[in-house]
């Protein structure tokens, strides 16, 4: 997971009963400890997907049990007290897709909800009609309010060129960072283009 030593590594499992993100911080005096966390029964260095030096962050599903490893990075150094916390965030961010509709202009219009908490302060809800496809455009909507309550979004996508035809898919996500982590939801949906 990085670089150096893994010696005098202490094992911790936590088992996920629902979607979050777990934050570990290992805290030590004189010496360095990495934090690494693979999902899973751990089989060699490719089991790890996130690390960290003292600290780091994963998110989490449900049902899954994640293994997570603290050791010193240099060898010869572990000596002393190590304090290690992990503090558990549910799911907080959630988008949802209510409306698809073509306007007279020939822009999609979307409209849907988006939900996070307050203490999450930045982000974006980006609509985007043909995603990964030559045609894709997208809008973003920079001026989002986290309540923790469902916060109402509309949107019209116009099309690169031409005007839409066929079915496009649609997908929205949000991204919203906060004081720990970011985290994305997203929703997806296809709608037919009326000729």
């Amino acid at each position: 997971c990085m670089e150096g030593a893994a010696e005098h590594s202490i094992w911790y499992r936590f088992e996920a009963t629902q979607e979050g993100i777990l934050d570990l911080r290992a805290i030590t005096r004189g010496w360095d400890a990495t934090i690494a966390i693979s999902p899973g029964v751990p089989t060699g260095e490719d089991s790890f997907s996130d690390c960290g030096t003292g600290d780091a962050y994963v998110e989490v599903e449900a049902g899954e049990t994640y293994y997570i490893a603290v050791y010193a990075r240099e060898a010869g150094t572990a000596r002393g007290t190590l304090s290690f916390t992990a503090d558990f965030s549910p799911k907080s961010v959630f988008t949802t897709i209510d409306a698809v509709s073509l306007t007279a202009g020939g822009s999609i219009a979307v409209s849907g909800t988006y939900t996070c908490s307050g203490k999450k302060p930045l982000g974006f809800v980006t609509i985007r009609v043909a995603p990964n496809t030559r045609s894709e455009s997208s809008v973003d909507i920079q001026d989002i309010v986290c309540t923790g309550t469902p916060q109402p979004y509309s949107a019209e996508v116009a099309p690169v060129k031409g005007r839409w035809r066929g079915t496009v898919e649609v997908e929205v996500s949000a991204f919203i960072c906060g004081a720990i982590a970011c985290e994305q939801e997203a929703a997806e949906t296809t709608f037919a283009v009326p000729r």
